[in-house]
């Protein structure tokens, strides 16, 4: 993920969105800090693979290059 390219930016900012919408602000705590980046790292590991795995579905190996 290059900096200057706005899917990176979207996909960095919805990461922040999620792990704001996950924290109890009622019942602020370090235990809720740490369930909401777990959860947000482990949707961020699922989706990033459910991505590639996607992608790799039209992946034809004699016209198709992997960087």
């Amino acid at each position: 993920m290059r900096w200057d390219d706005p899917t990176t930016w979207l996909a960095y900012g919805g990461a922040v969105l999620f792990f704001a919408a996950i924290i109890p602000f009622s019942s602020f705590s370090l235990l809720s800090i740490a369930t909401a980046l777990i959860i947000t790292l482990v949707n961020w590991i699922l989706g990033s693979n459910w991505v590639i795995a996607a992608s790799e579905l039209t992946y034809d190996p004699g016209k198709t290059r992997l960087l």
